[in-house]
């Protein structure tokens, strides 16, 4: 797809938001397994300007993290997106929407690229405005024996399609972008242990440590 320009709104500490305008197509890494709906940009607005919150490499729910906290169907699943109808004036106003974690499959399903992998089910209403969205699983409560009182979530990975319902209540796997009346209800969701394999992926080690090597001078509004 031939991309002309891309424009990235962020909110602003004081209380605005800005669009960071950008020429032509971005540098995309993508996965090299095509299975997964993920990509990344190089992209570090400055912190002391921009309303950010980064997700630590701790938050993760890896495989090991799945493993030790007893994350399966049933947990509280929460998901922040980006709600389209009401976009906002002065900023960007994020949605918040809640469910529970419906299906963790042993076996591959096919994927919003067309190609089988793993994903994860949450029964949780994703529509346009949501591809992207983290969705953070709730491992508060007995998780391994061990009772946590307030609530710790992690982020099971990135929402990136769903089920809509087809001609007789057949399922038909959709983007957000491409959704229709009639969601099942059923989202699907990339897990965070190919969000962090990206991350670590040598083309992004690679550009991390360039621009440790030689930072670029604080951005300015």
């Amino acid at each position: 797809m031939q991309v002309q320009s891309v424009s990235i709104r962020l909110n602003l500490k004081d209380g605005s938001s800005n669009d960071l305008p950008l020429v032509g197509n971005l540098p995309w890494i993508l996965p090299k397994d095509d299975s997964v709906d993920l990509a990344l940009v190089p992209l570090a607005p400055d912190p002391n300007i921009y309303d950010l919150r980064p997700i630590p490499d701790s938050l993760l729910a890896t495989e090991d993290v799945i493993k030790k906290e007893s994350i399966t169907e049933g947990l509280k699943l929460v998901f922040s997106g980006f709600f389209y109808q009401v976009p906002g004036l002065e900023q960007i106003q994020p949605i918040l929407r809640e469910g529970i974690v419906a299906m963790m499959p042993d076996e591959e399903l096919v994927t919003t690229t067309g190609k089988k992998g793993k994903v994860y089910l949450g029964e949780v209403h994703a529509f346009h405005g949501n591809s992207g969205s983290p969705a953070f699983v709730d491992v508060g409560g007995i998780r391994g024996g061990v009772f946590k009182v307030a609530v710790d979530y992690r982020l099971l990975g990135v929402v990136s399609g769903g089920y809509g319902e087809g001609e007789e209540n057949t399922l038909v796997l959709e983007t957000p972008l491409a959704s229709k009346p009639g969601n099942s209800g059923i989202a699907m969701i990339v897990p965070a242990s190919a969000l962090k394999a990206l991350l670590n992926d040598p083309r992004v080690v690679a550009i991390q440590d360039a621009a440790v090597a030689h930072p670029a001078q604080p951005s300015k509004k």
